[in-house]
């Protein structure tokens, strides 16, 4: 779906106070807006697809969405903002799991590629400010698994006792 001007002003209003968008300048953020596509999932739709190989980044609107790593749950996403599938276009592999929604989404989506493509010479300081907003998300992501890790291990070692 093509954004509107409705739309795209609807969304800068919701989105410029979020973490991940408070770096950009009002013009920035509406430029990145205008590259983006509004996508609405239904209940169990699949967003991305582990093993795929596509540039699609989502960032959360509304609804709610499920990470799954083979048929396991490992995360529910459900705020505004919330970003999903940048670890595929920072790390040139396959999706590492599957996104589902878990009822009624909207995301913005960008199609890193083309987004990379048309901005990399002319708005270099839009790259930069994704780039570093992916490596703040990662760190987060990071600190919480070595968190959930650290104590599956003290009751690994207490079981063992």
């Amino acid at each position: 779906m093509v954004i509107t001007d409705k739309q795209n002003f609807e969304l800068i209003d919701k989105i410029k106070n979020l973490n991940v968008f408070n770096r950009f300048e009002e013009d920035q953020l509406e430029e990145f807006i205008n590259v983006c596509t509004l996508k609405k999932f239904t209940h169990g739709e699949i967003i991305i697809n582990e093993g795929s190989v596509d540039n699609w980044i989502y960032i959360l609107i509304s609804g709610s969405v499920k990470i799954l790593k083979g048929n396991q749950t490992f995360g529910i996403f459900r705020r505004v903002g919330e970003v999903f599938g940048e670890m595929r276009v920072i790390v040139d592999s396959p999706r590492s799991a599957s996104i589902i929604a878990d009822a009624e989404t909207t995301c913005l989506a960008i199609d890193f590629a083309k987004f990379k493509t048309d901005f990399e010479k002319q708005q270099p300081v839009i790259l930069t400010i994704l780039y570093r907003m992916f490596a703040e998300i990662l760190a987060v992501r990071l600190r919480k698994t070595t968190e959930e890790l650290a104590e599956a291990k003290k009751e690994i070692e207490s079981l063992k006792k």
